[in-house]
């Protein structure tokens, strides 16, 4: 029997604006079968939920933060973002006025601003992913995943302001993961 390089999980939900993101982590051993015995790297993403938002006006944008962290031994080759639509919408497959999303990461934790509704980093940024329409897989750069300390990571999603009344009412449901693949020895 051979095992998949990656399994996906889902964790976390987050509703924004017409859509319903889940945020969620995995990761596996290579596809040999010896790696059952051998300790394996898995990704875990923190908070369990994360807040909802509703009604995204073009040109809106909401922040999440999200937590991620290696657990068990070995490393990544390579740690992906992927998002699926569960249900089909102008909102997931227009891809130049849908929905878009960019990740960031901060070597501390963010720090809120205005109520919480917006967050800055204390240093610079690393843009983990460059803004792109939600729909896909992304392999991430510049993560910085090392031992068990966390990555703080900022998601934002927003509606292009370029994207008029035409999706207004429209809503989609979204899955997100963080995909890590085990480096094989």
């Amino acid at each position: 029997m051979t095992f998949l390089r990656r399994v996906l999980s889902a964790a976390p939900a987050l509703a924004v604006g017409a859509a319903v993101l889940a945020v969620g982590t995995s990761a596996a051993p290579s596809g040999k079968a010896r790696t059952l015995w051998q300790a394996h790297p898995r990704l875990v993403a923190r908070p369990a939920k994360l807040a909802a938002a509703v009604r995204l006006a073009p040109g809106d944008q909401v922040q999440r933060l999200v937590e991620l962290r290696r657990r068990g031994q070995g490393q990544f080759r390579a740690i992906y973002f992927v998002a699926r639509a569960k249900s089909q919408s102008p909102l997931t497959t227009d891809v130049q006025n849908g929905l878009h999303v960019e990740l960031r990461s901060c070597r501390k934790r963010w720090a809120p601003l205005r109520g919480g509704h917006a967050y800055r980093c204390s240093s610079k940024p690393a843009l983990v992913m460059s803004p792109r329409p939600v729909v896909g897989r992304t392999r991430l750069m510049h993560l910085r995943l090392k031992g068990q300390r966390a990555v703080h990571l900022r998601l934002v999603v927003s509606l292009p302001a370029r994207a008029g009344n035409a999706l207004q009412g429209k809503t989609t449901s979204l899955r997100y993961s963080f995909v890590g693949v085990a480096r094989t020895r």
